[in-house]
């Protein structure tokens, strides 16, 4: 992935973390319509090729979605922060719903199966431009899963230092 992509992705993750989802499904979803209008931005100024990219990218995401939707449990976590919390919080709510431990062996093998079929796709000469757009979304999407693992486990450091540092000024008056 390029630097802009990189960026995009941390910029994203963010985004999520500061719109605090209720559940697993809602944030997805937000998450589809985050790169959804990413995508769109601008569309009617660029060139014809570029918007048949886009629109087949447009075309994965809504697929992505209804697999991924498909997949996953609408439960809501029962320490969703209020509004008004730090940063650190967000993000390790948003860690816990989406990134939780094993998340890799629950969502990433029903991810690596459509990488896989569209790496078929390319073999037998099929749709070779669909396939292509769904898969670099896949890998957007994991890279930002990864992202928000690793922001949630850096805020839980941050929330546990912050904890305990604040216990020892209170012990030590």
């Amino acid at each position: 992935m390029n630097l802009e992509e990189l960026e995009m992705i941390d910029r994203l993750s963010s985004a999520m973390a500061e719109r605090i989802p209720q559940d697993v499904k809602s944030a997805l979803g937000m998450y589809v319509e985050m790169r959804r209008s990413r995508l769109r931005t601008n569309i009617s100024s660029r060139p014809d090729y570029e918007v048949q990219d886009i629109g087949k990218r447009l075309k994965a995401l809504r697929d992505l979605n209804e697999v991924i939707s498909n997949e996953s449990e609408s439960e809501a976590l029962p320490h969703r922060p209020p509004e008004g919390e730090s940063v650190a919080r967000y993000q390790a709510y948003l860690s816990d719903l989406l990134t939780p431990d094993g998340w890799e062996d629950e969502l990433l093998p029903t991810l690596k199966e459509i990488l896989n079929a569209c790496d078929l796709t390319f073999e037998e000469g099929g749709d070779v431009s669909g396939a292509k757009a769904l898969r670099k979304e896949i890998e957007i999407l994991i890279a930002v899963l990864q992202n928000i693992a690793r922001n949630g486990r850096g805020a839980r450091v941050e929330l546990f230092e912050k904890e305990m540092n604040n216990g020892w000024t209170a012990q030590s008056r």
